[in-house]
């Protein structure tokens, strides 16, 4: 009987073959050699455990159930991989600490916000070779709150982006090559 890999091997193979199709695993593939550090340290043999996964994630620095539970499902695919070869290991539930992402809840500005906002963008202080600072600034955010585009969109916009028509005008590309059409609303001070 062979003695039995080191995790390090062990997260290395599974990095390999899964690169190989395709995968980046940039920084899965840290927390992974990260969390084989941390078993062989531990001086682990044998197959994975729910008890080490979590020993693991409970050992990052921001001991917080989001963290714990990101860390664990960076680990779940390498569990379930590791299960075709060790029938013992065991494959940590996807839910143990929580959901491992959380949506903030979006701030939606009110028109005094707005008008606040666009109003402060105007006293900016023009910088060494940007005297159109106040007014871009003013502009963009402008633009972000009448049209509702992201403001990835709004910075890529181009002369040649735009296609205006009555109230509306046709915009960047968005996600997948298409575009969008922007309906230009006036704010409320302007109506």
């Amino acid at each position: 009987m062979s003695p039995a890999l080191t995790m390090r091997a062990l997260v290395d193979a599974y990095l390999v073959t899964r690169r190989s199709l395709g995968f980046d695993l940039r920084i899965d593939g840290r927390q992974l050699l990260a969390f084989a550090r941390f078993a062989d340290h531990a001086g682990h043999r044998g197959p994975l455990t729910v008890a080490m996964a979590v020993r693991w994630a409970q050992s990052a620095r921001r001991g917080t159930r989001l963290t714990w539970a990101r860390r664990l499902q960076v680990l779940r695919p390498f569990m379930k991989y590791r299960a075709q070869f060790d029938p013992g290991t065991e494959i940590v539930p996807s839910n143990l600490f929580g959901p491992a992402h959380r949506r903030l809840v979006p701030h939606i500005y009110t028109d005094a916000e707005i008008r606040a906002l666009l109003d402060a963008a105007a006293q900016l202080r023009p910088i060494t070779g940007l005297r159109l600072r106040p007014r871009t600034y003013a502009t963009l955010f402008g633009l972000l709150a009448s049209t509702g585009l992201r403001i990835s969109e709004a910075l890529a916009l181009t002369s040649m982006t735009w296609t205006c028509r009555v109230r509306h005008s046709r915009c960047a590309r968005r996600s997948f090559g298409n575009h969008a059409w922007c309906r230009c609303i006036p704010p409320p001070w302007r109506r």
